[in-house]
């Protein structure tokens, strides 16, 4: 069983996500592992609103591949060198989504992969951090 844990920080845009009532169904495609995470988003008010979010993890030769996949089409948003993740790794190059830059730092121990990305916005910069956790 996989579960997740996720936080968000920094300028206040009204939400905070906290893994609250999250699932996550991963499958094998292949080589690849899917994530698809159903689940919510708390507002800082309290309200809630339904969230998804769909990843792909593969490995292309020596770097371990992370694919967004919610809006179709698999993009690509982080490629860590396989070895350099020994216990933590940077992406390999920063993410542009937007206006905004993802930089993520992987941290693995033996029960949890942890995502730690820095989001450098024209608004400021936040912080979103997740866990997947086997148990």
């Amino acid at each position: 069983m996989v579960s997740i844990a996720r936080d968000h920080k920094g300028r206040e845009i009204g939400w905070y996500r906290a893994g609250v009532d999250v699932a996550v169904d991963v499958t094998r495609d292949g080589q690849a592992l899917r994530y698809v995470e159903r689940g919510q988003m708390r507002a800082v008010n309290g309200k809630r609103s339904a969230a998804t979010n769909r990843l792909r993890w593969s490995l292309e030769g020596d770097e371990l591949v992370l694919e967004h996949e919610r809006m179709g089409e698999p993009v690509v948003i982080a490629r860590f060198a396989i070895d350099e993740l020994a216990d933590s790794a940077e992406t390999l190059e920063p993410h542009p989504c937007d206006k905004d830059l993802y930089i993520g730092r992987m941290t693995l121990t033996v029960c949890t992969v942890e995502l730690d990305w820095t989001v450098r916005t024209p608004r400021g910069d936040e912080r979103v951090r997740t866990r997947y956790r086997l148990s």
